[in-house]
């Protein structure tokens, strides 16, 4: 089980995807987690004793108040803080603040305990000089708890920049398909890597760098992210387009589909597998990202064994580009549209795509639920079958009647 959540916590953005998806799940694997040296606690014992199921920070803030006065007063703890906090989830780790930005980082099991006397003592002598205001925050102290902003979710101390995801994004699909990897190891390593305590062994807490990563340090990230899963849950099976093969299969389906400029541009690529120790072939697709320089911008979703499409949707000039994109295209609505028009502009698509004698045995036309609003406003999908059996569903603007969303519910087009 603790294989299968690690792969749903890598996943592509597959946000992206799913309003074309064919179902499934991402998958991915792994590089090797570096753990300080443990030193004991004799907190041990005292710590199973003092259950906390929930988080008092009134009284945390006060008991470490306590502490501090005690170690100004002369009381020392009989130990310093233990280094790694696999034995009781406490522990203060030494940094290189020339890397980090800071020289101790706290980890506090507060999501599952109350810290002993000991330890508070522990930590208030090791976190000297950190503001009491800013101990628990993700700067300086791994909680246990939700900070609110998604850090502690993430398993590290900070987000990535907007500048480190879009690195972030061309690096993952190379680390995959192609082997790269970081190839400097002199000096201190980050991110650093943390293992943590508790039933799911092997799991790990991030500390990144203070200043925005490098691409071998992004490279370490990916190996964090990958640590634990064999490269065969998520390389191309035989017979399944290889990463290799895509930029032929890709430039076929721009041309047939209509895309863009009609060029094959930049692109990402990530194969989503279907997420089990059992590999599905037909549960299993390329997720690609066209990123056209100017003009609209394309998820298409490629079906691994064949690389025969099973959807494409399309997005504004950026997004890819900007890992934070926040832009919304300013269009006239230009509708409401009546449902003949959007038949006939549904339908004109697929005639210049399907070729062959078909005619159209029932389209359904209804307002469309996805989330296309915030970019380009309102928009009617039509769900048509035609008389080879083939059944799509294609989403129309009604600002200009163009197609959005291109879905194919059945065979292979």
């Amino acid at each position: 089980m603790k294989l299968h959540r690690r792969l749903v916590c890598i996943l592509m953005p597959v946000l992206l995807f799913s309003a074309c998806s064919p179902g499934g799940n991402s998958s991915s694997g792994g590089g090797e987690s570096r753990v300080p040296p443990v030193q004991s606690s004799s907190a041990s014992s005292e710590a199973l004793e003092s259950a906390a199921p929930e988080f008092d920070g009134v009284d945390f803030a006060a008991r470490y108040r306590q502490a501090k006065q005690r170690l100004a007063e002369g009381e020392k703890p009989s130990q310093p803080a233990p280094q790694d906090p696999k034995e009781t989830g406490f522990a203060v780790i030494s940094l290189d603040e020339r890397v980090y930005g800071i020289s101790q980082y706290a980890f506090l099991p507060l999501g599952e305990r109350s810290l002993t006397e000991e330890e508070f003592l522990q930590l208030a002598q090791a976190m000297e000089g950190v503001p009491e205001w800013g101990i628990l925050t993700p700067k300086y102290c791994r909680t246990g708890l939700m900070e609110g902003n998604g850090t502690a979710a993430a398993g590290q101390n900070r987000e990535l920049t907007r500048e480190e995801k879009l690195r972030y994004g061309a690096l993952r699909p190379l680390y995959l398909y192609e082997g790269k990897r970081a190839e400097e190891r002199t000096g201190p390593e980050a991110p650093l890597c943390v293992e943590l305590s508790g039933e799911e062994s092997g799991e790990i807490y991030r500390i990144l760098p203070a200043a925005s990563m490098t691409d071998e340090q992004l490279l370490r990230y990916l190996e964090t992210e990958f640590r634990e899963v064999p490269p065969e849950m998520y390389q191309p099976l035989v017979g399944e387009v290889s990463y290799q093969e895509l930029p032929a299969v890709i430039e076929a389906a721009v041309t047939r589909y209509k895309l863009g400029d009609g060029t094959t541009p930049d692109y990402r690529a990530e194969l989503i597998t279907s997420g089990t120790e059992t590999r599905n072939t037909d549960r299993e697709y390329w997720g690609i990202e066209l990123c056209f320089p100017e003009g609209d911008q394309y998820t298409l979703c490629l079906y691994a064994a064949d690389g025969n499409l099973t959807s494409w949707i399309r997005w504004p000039p950026g997004y890819f580009d900007d890992p934070d994109f926040s832009g919304i295209r300013q269009l006239s609505e230009g509708g409401p549209r009546s449902e003949e028009e959007v038949r006939e502009a549904a339908v004109a698509y697929l005639r210049q795509i399907e070729s062959g004698e078909w005619e159209v045995t029932d389209c359904t036309v209804s307002e469309s639920q996805g989330a296309v609003g915030q970019f380009y406003g309102s928009a009617s999908e039509a769900e048509i079958k035609t008389s080879t059996g083939a059944r799509f569903n294609i989403t129309v603007l009604d600002s200009d009647l163009s197609v959005y969303n291109f879905i194919v519910r059945n065979g292979k087009a």
